[in-house]
């Protein structure tokens, strides 16, 4: 079971190499609108549902300041906060308006983690599809005791491999080719590939040709030695015709 810092999970077995979805309860995570009315600091609870509302149809731009984004309009600025996860989604939904990406047309493949017990957090990598293209090449969720990380909001709906035989093969064949295509083609694809560390390639078996071969040395110092072994093979098949043939 994969492990979390998030205090919203009991059970979660970690991401699988599959098409994941977003849950429509992405739109309740909550987040916190500021803004300033003279040197007052006003808040005001919502969600990120109530945020994409606001800025639809918009022409905004968006500043990440780690800890906020600023959103601007010709009218106006605001502040919005929250934990680190849900701003990350903010984020990203707010670009995909920006783009006109449907966020419930995006699909989600998770394809390394990284984790750091000093810093206490866990990090997922991830690229997106969508509209038949990779929309984003690598997307990186956080997870810390702080950052109420919730993996829930992704629905793995389809694209899972065939081993667990509980989709369609199509799906699996789905999932399969959005992963190739990510390590043919994307340089954190290509870089997954070459890392010295060899981390797991979805559905790519053949992306390290080299490692069966570098790996072993006996092999390849016997295939090597196989045209000296055929000399000696040919000189004992002579001697044997020519003793033979003197008897």
């Amino acid at each position: 079971m994969a492990s979390t810092y998030s205090k919203k999970l009991e059970n979660w077995d970690g991401f699988d190499p599959v098409a994941y979805s977003l849950n429509p309860k992405v739109l309740e995570l909550p987040l916190r609108r500021v803004r300033r009315e003279g040197s007052q600091r006003v808040e005001v609870e919502i969600t990120l549902g109530d945020l994409l509302k606001q800025h639809h149809n918009q022409k905004f731009e968006i500043e990440d300041d780690i800890t906020a984004i600023t959103i601007s309009t010709e009218m106006a600025s605001i502040g919005v906060e929250g934990p680190s996860f849900n701003l990350s989604m903010a984020k990203l939904l707010l670009e995909f308006m920006k783009e006109g990406i449907r966020e419930f047309e995006t699909r989600w493949f998770f394809y390394d983690r990284d984790s750091c017990a000093q810093d206490v957090m866990n990090s997922y990598q991830c690229f997106i599809v969508a509209n038949e293209r990779i929309v984003r090449e690598e997307a990186r969720l956080f997870d810390s005791p702080e950052s109420d990380f919730d993996p829930s909001v992704f629905d793995s709906g389809e694209g899972i491999p065939p081993i667990w035989f509980k989709h369609s093969q199509w799906d699996a064949a789905w999932a399969a080719f959005w992963y190739r295509k990510f390590y043919k083609e994307t340089r954190p694809g290509q870089l997954m590939v070459l890392r010295p560390d060899n981390p797991v390639l979805y559905f790519y078996p053949e992306g390290r040709p080299w490692l069966g071969l570098t790996n072993s040395a006996s092999q390849l110092g016997f295939l090597r030695n196989i045209p000296f072994l055929l000399w000696i093979l040919i000189a004992l098949q002579v001697l044997i015709v020519f003793h033979l043939l003197r008897h």
